[in-house]
């Protein structure tokens, strides 16, 4: 079996875009198990350690997001030159619609009139368990699945 130039570059950018979207997953995980829990048991004195790990974390995930964006690009222009299927197509779509979602939620949470730690009132404040970082696990841990799910189509 020979391997080419652009199979290189095409294992190389799937392999980029693969530890991208872990990267992004498994530091939320991480981050809404281990440190959120841990700094809000702490005390006021500890609070300059988990500003710092939240901007290597923010760090990770800008790295992350662009990973993803331009390798992703990439990736769906490669795949779009060759015979894909409707079902492809549909789960493609659906991913990318997620995928967005997710993009949005890392922006809204940056916003400086966003608050993770306010205690929001009402229909929001009940579904803002479901709509902080667990979502964007949530979305990530979907994606991986439809991504696997794409791979047998």
């Amino acid at each position: 079996m020979e391997i080419d130039f652009i199979n290189l570059i095409t294992i190389f950018i799937k392999w980029l875009h693969s530890i991208a979207a872990m990267s992004w997953v498994g530091g939320s995980i991480f981050f809404a198990l281990i440190i959120r829990p841990v700094q809000s048991s702490m005390n006021q004195e500890h609070s300059v350690v988990f500003k710092n790990i939240s901007i290597i974390y923010r760090d990770l995930v800008d790295i992350s997001v662009i990973g993803i964006i331009l390798s992703g690009i990439f990736l769906m222009f490669t795949k779009l030159s060759e015979n894909i299927t409707n079902d492809w197509i549909i789960v493609f779509i659906i991913k990318l619609f997620i995928s967005i979602i997710m993009f949005y939620l890392v922006w809204r949470f940056r916003q400086e009139d966003f608050s993770y730690n306010s205690k929001t009132k009402g229909f929001y404040g009940k579904l803002s368990f479901l709509l902080g970082y667990n979502a964007i696990i949530f979305f990530g841990v979907i994606i991986f699945l439809l991504t696997s799910m794409m791979s047998q189509l």
